[in-house]
């Protein structure tokens, strides 16, 4: 566009462009050369007069046995005298193929053409007095939005107790709860860690990775309307995924269902061993470091281990039977380290490590008062 002046080469990739359409300008942000920020903007001409009136915003939907309900906020432009929905049946989102299936002088439409099963896409458009036709609101699809990740408590080698939290939504109906094979590496006394032999000497092999999931069943036969589930299945008799694990380990994911029937995407994963504790934090008092976190929301946890780091790899344990309390002061913190803490459940089995801590090393802008990461 040659214009009149411009930002000059500063060989730096922080550079960010965007368009800001109520503007019609673009902005510039960039380091240059001496790492002074600059601020640039650009109109390439004058905006005409809008052709368009702007879509409905917040669209909403509910599903029902045989029915979806839209509803949503009506456009912004006063000259606006019907809406029109659309809707598409994509096997892939990328994939989705509009068809307009209704029009309303409202801000609520009934589909009654859907089918069971099926996560349906809308958008809807606003259609002024002249004819013409906004551009598409944004899309909403038939289809719950994922459950949080369920908790999954050992209780025995043959009881895994699963939890969950239940969905907003209004129509989510039931849920379906999967179960998958965790196939996963192991570290064992005396093998060489990531960099070097940094782990201690444990007295059996412990789970270090999931490298994958397979295996997957749907584990409830009809629809689940309950948050909580028990699998009898038995952690001793594990495959060759468990590696030289003593028990099997096992991933569980939640998938709610509308009353559509369509189920939402998957939760995210929890394992049969212990989840990680969180917001482990640490607090110098002398020569000692106090520590604290969370307790685990499994409801098996018997206790939990701190692990400290020594010098500039190696890991050492420094408690040897599990903790009861989620406090623990240690002795001789003096020098900077850093800890973690894991837990531990009824089987004897070590959870996953928390965020580490560390001691006479802090970043105490990120947290208020002593305690810290």
């Amino acid at each position: 566009m040659t214009p009149a002046v411009e930002p000059a080469h500063s060989k730096s990739r922080s550079r960010n462009l965007v368009f800001s359409p109520e503007h019609n300008l673009f902005i510039l942000e960039l380091s240059s050369t001496n790492n002074r920020p600059e601020l640039w903007t650009y109109r390439y001409q004058k905006a005409g007069a809008p052709r368009r009136p702007p879509p409905p915003t917040n669209v909403a939907l509910l599903t029902h046995p045989a029915k979806a309900t839209l509803r949503w906020t009506p456009s912004s432009s006063s000259g606006v005298n019907e809406y029109r929905v659309y809707r598409a049946e994509p096997a892939l989102p990328w994939l989705a193929d509009f068809k307009r299936i209704g029009t309303t002088t409202g801000s609520r439409f009934e589909d009654k053409g859907v089918s069971a099963g099926k996560p349906y896409f809308y958008t809807v458009t606003a259609v002024a007095d002249d004819g013409a036709e906004s551009t598409p609101s944004l899309r909403i699809r038939a289809q719950p939005p994922v459950v949080p990740q369920p908790i999954v408590s050992v209780a025995g080698t043959n009881r895994v107790e699963i939890n969950w939290a239940a969905h907003p939504a209004k129509d989510v109906a039931s849920y379906n709860l999967y179960r998958g094979v965790a196939s996963v590496k192991t570290v064992r006394k005396g093998e060489p860690g990531a960099w070097k032999d940094n782990d201690p000497e444990y007295s059996e092999p412990l789970v270090v990775k999931v490298t994958d999931i397979t295996k997957i069943t749907k584990l409830n036969a009809g629809p689940l309307r309950s948050t909580r589930y028990t699998d009898h299945v038995d952690l001793t008799q594990k495959g060759v995924e468990a590696a030289d694990y003593k028990y099997a380990v096992y991933a569980y994911i939640i998938r709610a269902v509308n009353s559509l029937g369509a189920e939402s995407g998957p939760s995210p994963y929890a394992l049969t061993i212990p989840s990680e504790p969180t917001n482990f934090l640490c607090r110098e008092d002398g020569d000692a470091a106090e520590l604290k976190w969370d307790a685990n929301p499994e409801r098996a946890i018997t206790g939990y281990r701190i692990y400290k780091l020594k010098g500039t790899w190696e890991i050492l344990p420094v408690t040897t039977e599990p903790v009861h309390e989620t406090r623990f002061t240690h002795k001789g913190g003096r020098n900077a380290t850093r800890y973690w803490v894991v837990a531990v459940d009824a089987l004897g089995q070590e959870g996953q490590p928390s965020s580490p801590a560390w001691c006479h090393q802090s970043y105490r802008g990120f947290y208020r008062g002593e305690w810290h990461q």
